[in-house]
């Protein structure tokens, strides 16, 4: 057996955009060239093809679109989960549950 010993396990680190957002766009499908990630883009917003660029993904969700995108005052009112949840419509349909989710 290895002794393994775990620290400061309660200290919120900052989110990693391009380790933990990108794989969820590619997981849903949003940035492949079918969707948000072609040449275009899809209805006015455009990520790169499959997150191999997350700083131009990153300003287009959260700086382009007038701030509607991503709203911290009131996430709840961001366009990114109002259209993926199928709250407000989405040529892509409904790609998330509302709710609570399982890490199983």
């Amino acid at each position: 057996m290895v002794p393994v010993t775990c620290e400061a396990t309660e200290v919120n680190l900052p989110i990693n955009f391009g380790n933990q957002i990108v794989p969820i766009f590619s997981k849903l499908g949003c940035n492949s060239g079918g969707c948000h990630g072609k040449a275009s883009g899809q209805n006015g917003f455009k990520i790169s093809l499959f997150g191999f660029e997350p700083e131009v993904d990153y300003a287009a969700l959260v700086k382009e679109g007038r701030g509607r995108r991503v709203f911290p005052a009131s996430p709840e009112n961001s366009l990114l989960l109002l259209k993926a949840t199928g709250t407000i419509a989405h040529g892509g349909g409904k790609r998330i549950e509302v709710g609570p989710t399982s890490t199983s």
